[in-house]
């Protein structure tokens, strides 16, 4: 296997757990030529050797949306053991995937162990996803969704002043945009955010020191910023749109608390951080929590198995506080 070649001395220090994980990645590089089903091909192959572990729930159910340019689905799932709440509490979630790749099927497993971890019913958003359905196609998804979610909530059996969102990588990109849409229709806002390694500054991630340290070799960086631009952008020029990097949004006053989790040994760490610093600096009760020895995407590939475990506790406490 060829492991990461910048820099190595990082390399050499990982938890074997996570090095696993970077030497299948060296293993499976996609061609720079690859075509989209090449790429979604790989991050199933992907998914289905690291994922993390399911966890008992009481039922999955799949429903239809059909107020979306396409008809788009979204998977229920009822808690075990609901927690202790003033009401019919529910977590909104979107999957990430660099706009490209990911479903309500490559996540189903975070759901289940979110789900268990709060108590709380989890509804996860299945979005189109690009080049078939280019920028800003999976930001009106998922307001369409969320918005039907709210217009169903008897159907749902869920109280609407007790919704938490919650999304992860690309997925947590869609749900700062819907957090800030929100605002700016005056609607009534989540209780809480929950932002796990979130892309919100595609516009600067070159000039991170996050990205220069971990750019190749460490799951994302370049050529999937590549690829993105290709499938997702088809311009750079949409960089600078609040909507692809929510970062620009000039007004991050009246937001619900939020939970921020970024990964040490990840390209996008230092957008997440900023992200957390505009939240605290606008006054937002924000805990920001960064996992040493972890990559992008540490939650669903379920390793190193202690700080997975460490990120979905604190997923739980921060919740329960919540309902």
């Amino acid at each position: 296997m060829t492991p990461p070649k910048n820099p190595p001395d990082i390399y050499d220090t990982l938890d074997p757990e996570v090095r696993e994980i970077l030497e299948w990645n060296a293993a499976h590089t996609a061609p720079a030529e690859a075509d989209i089903d090449e790429l979604r091909t790989r991050h199933g192959g992907m998914c289905a050797v690291f994922d993390i572990a399911p966890a008992p729930v009481a039922s999955v159910t799949d429903l239809t949306v059909e107020t979306t340019r396409r008809p788009a689905s979204i998977r229920v799932y009822e808690p075990v053991d609901p927690a202790p709440s003033k009401g019919r509490p529910a977590l909104f979630f979107a999957h990430g995937g660099s706009w490209i790749v990911g479903s309500i099927h490559s996540h189903d497993n975070l759901c289940r162990q979110i789900c268990a971890v709060t108590g709380v019913k989890v509804i996860s958003a299945e979005y189109g996803l690009a080049p078939e359905n280019p920028f800003p196609h999976q930001t009106e998804d998922v307001i369409r969704i969320y918005d039907w979610v709210v217009g169903h909530s008897d159907q749902l059996a869920i109280d609407t002043d007790l919704l938490i969102l919650c999304g992860d990588s690309s997925g947590a990109n869609l749900i700062t945009v819907l957090m800030h849409e929100l605002k700016q229709r005056n609607q009534v806002m989540p209780v809480s955010q929950v932002l796990i390694y979130p892309s919100v500054a595609l516009f600067k991630h070159r000039s991170y020191p996050s990205w220069q340290t971990y750019r190749t070799g460490y799951l994302i960086g370049d050529a999937s910023l590549t690829r993105t631009i290709q499938h997702y952008l088809r311009d750079e020029a949409h960089f600078t749109d609040p909507r692809v990097s929510p970062l620009l949004y000039e007004d991050f006053s009246g937001q619900p608390p939020a939970l921020v989790l970024t990964a040490e040994h990840d390209p996008i760490r230092d957008g997440g951080r900023e992200y957390a610093a505009k939240l605290v600096n606008a006054g937002v009760p924000t805990r920001f929590v960064e996992y040493p020895g972890t990559l992008h995407g540490f939650l669903s590939c379920g390793r190193p198995a202690k700080q997975v475990q460490s990120a979905l506790d604190d997923i739980g406490t921060f919740v329960r506080h919540f309902i």
